[in-house]
């Protein structure tokens, strides 16, 4: 599957997760059509996004296929988010060192459904303050969303939640010396995935 494929079905995917997690809380749905529509919205929204990089000297990571140790200077930030129903949202993080040893892990419960975008960017944000809190410099940021990880590869602006959210996210990694933004499938994102769907 082509990558510009993935992200259309990616993009799909979240948007029916955030439908699904407003009818749970909410107990409202939309039109399946218009969620349809949204999605293709947000993922052509995405592919237009530019490659140049911005804050904090970042680089985007190939794909990896699965979970690999990051270099020897560095530790790996992986962050989720998720749906906890009546609960509303949840973000989890967990960095690791170069030998795979766990520095740090966290997770952090709101009373409010987001949906799958703002969850994702704030999950990123909560990753890099975790990090920053702890004292690293070099880290790598795996997301398993790869709306999230264009969105701050793109030099495009926006008053949107999410494009602020971006913005502070790019402003927090100006105070790293380096940040590296990575997509991970979900299959390699398990530990923060479980974290972010602890519920209280």
């Amino acid at each position: 599957m082509e990558e510009d494929e993935m992200g259309t079905v990616l993009t799909t995917a979240w948007v029916i997760w955030g439908a699904r997690c407003k009818f749970l809380v909410e107990n409202t749905g939309g039109v399946p059509t218009e969620t349809l529509t949204y999605a293709l919205r947000i993922s052509r929204e995405t592919m237009d996004a530019s490659p140049p990089l911005s804050a904090a000297d970042s680089i985007l990571s190939p794909h990896p296929v699965s979970w690999s140790k990051p270099a020897e200077t560095r530790v790996k930030v992986n962050v989720d988010a998720g749906c906890l129903a009546s609960w509303g949202s949840g973000l989890g993080v967990i960095c690791r060192d170069a030998n795979g040893t766990v520095l740090a892990a966290g997770t952090h419960q709101f009373q409010v459904a987001w949906e799958p975008r703002i969850a994702e960017a704030k999950a990123i944000y909560y990753g890099l303050k975790v990090a920053l809190e702890l004292g690293y410099q070099y880290i790598d940021v795996e997301s398993d969303s790869l709306l999230a990880i264009q969105a701050l590869r793109s030099v495009k602006g926006g008053s949107s939640d999410f494009n602020l959210i971006i913005e502070d996210i790019l402003a927090l990694a100006s105070s790293f010396n380096n940040v590296a933004w990575c997509f991970v499938k979900r299959s390699r994102n398990k530990v923060a995935h479980m974290l972010a769907h602890l519920q209280p």
